[in-house]
């Protein structure tokens, strides 16, 4: 076993963005395959290994990773997510923080009204989307139509795309301010309307992501590719 030179590791850093890689998770377990695979060979054999490498991690294997583990993230999200519903399988502060949301969405409809719940759930939107993008800075421009992009962790732009069901509403509502106007309920059978429903179910919905970018390190560990 022997030490990559540095020339050896810019090849292979420069390999692997040309495959234009998606995930953080898909380009270290690329380059740790290329990294063992190559400290085991003599530095005089070191380009025909190589050669092979590039011919076994080709764009169509790399897209196939992709895949592969999106479906293997997006699973783990939505597990996380229904855990919401699961108290005892929270932690205290996590099923503290859910109960005191539940109370404000309460509190907020039945003296403030539907508008106030909206704007309720755009606050909500707005604090994950600034939280999840100061966690991952790369998320925000990985998303943007450009040709040079850093890699992101799966976990996070799944979790991104799910937090797009509901930035809308949110944006929406908060750039709509000045139409708004206290509603107070009139009758407690107006928390069953769909309006209402739909917003408490919103507000859970941002919650038990907020939740999984706040509290929760999802396993990324997992080995796409199979020699």
């Amino acid at each position: 076993m022997r030490k990559l030179s540095e020339q050896e590791i810019t090849s292979i850093h420069v390999r692997l963005k040309s495959l234009h890689i998606r995930y953080t998770e898909v380009y270290e377990e690329i380059f740790d395959h290329y990294y063992s695979t190559l400290e085991n060979v003599s530095q005089q054999d070191s380009p025909a290994f190589f050669t092979n490498l590039n011919e076994t991690f080709t764009s169509s294997v790399v897209k196939k990773m992709n895949k592969e583990l999106e479906k293997n993230v997006s699973k783990q999200v939505t597990k996380l997510q229904l855990e919401i519903f699961k108290p005892w399988k929270q932690g205290l502060l996590s099923s503290l923080w859910l109960f005191l949301t539940v109370i404000i969405s309460i509190f907020i409809a039945y003296f403030l009204g539907e508008n106030s719940l909206r704007i309720w759930v755009g606050v909500i939107t707005i604090i994950t989307l600034v939280i999840l993008l100061t966690k991952d800075r790369a998320l925000f421009r990985f998303n943007l139509p450009l040709k040079d992009k850093n890699t992101v962790r799966a976990a996070n732009q799944i979790v991104l795309s799910r937090l797009g069901f509901v930035v809308g509403t949110g944006i929406y509502s908060l750039l709509n301010l000045q139409y708004f106007k206290f509603e107070r309920m009139e009758h407690y059978s107006e928390f069953y309307s769909i309006g209402y429903l739909f917003y408490f179910l919103m507000v859970i919905y941002a919650f038990s992501l907020i939740r999984i970018v706040i509290s929760r390190e999802l396993v990324s560990g997992i080995k796409t590719y199979s020699s």
